[in-house]
């Protein structure tokens, strides 16, 4: 399952939008953490990757000057965040 999203500008990070924090917990928040960080560094990544964060795992998709980002843990199926990502792109 998806548990965080977020969308960013390519050139500097700038947050777009991100997913309700409904989960408060301390183990995302590393991770969540660590994916603000990322998002500044988008720009020298592929356009579709996915990066280890500790219990959890980014998924990124960049296309048109926007990146978009979902926080899952490592059981959920990249095949199925990666179309939920492209959906978003769609959509946004």
């Amino acid at each position: 399952m998806v548990g965080f999203a977020m969308s960013t500008r390519l050139s500097g990070g700038l947050p777009l939008s991100a997913s309700t924090d409904l989960d408060a917990h301390a183990r995302t928040a590393e991770s969540k953490k660590h994916g603000k960080a990322l998002a500044k560094r988008t720009h020298g990544l592929p356009d579709r990757c996915s990066m280890d964060s500790g219990d959890f795992v980014w998924h990124v998709v960049s296309s048109m000057g926007v990146c978009f980002m979902a926080l899952c843990e490592h059981s959920y199926p990249p095949a199925l965040v990666f179309c939920f990502l492209d959906e978003l792109r769609h959509e946004f």
